[in-house]
């Protein structure tokens, strides 16, 4: 099944119900504002909130493909796609 959706903006929740509905062999397309990672500073106060986003898809068995937006870090989300999450 294919599963589109947009503006995740690296919003946790989202992440979680994404991992709980979508099952081995989806695809889930963000359409834009995929927004993790953004903090390059590990330290950064919400740092630890990309790391538990990326996780999720990480841990998933669905394939998740996204279209960077205007609330996306392109650099870090070029390394993020290119080393597969």
């Amino acid at each position: 099944m294919i599963h589109v959706t947009g503006d995740l903006h690296g919003e946790e929740k989202v992440a979680r119900e994404y991992s709980k509905v979508a099952k081995a062999g989806d695809l889930v397309i963000v359409a834009g504002d995929f927004g993790v990672p953004w903090y390059a500073d590990k330290t950064a106060k919400y740092a630890d909130i990309d790391e538990r986003v990326l996780s999720y898809f990480r841990e998933a068995e669905f394939t998740v493909a996204f279209i960077d937006g205007n609330h996306a870090s392109h650099r870090r989300c070029f390394v993020v796609a290119t080393r597969s999450l």
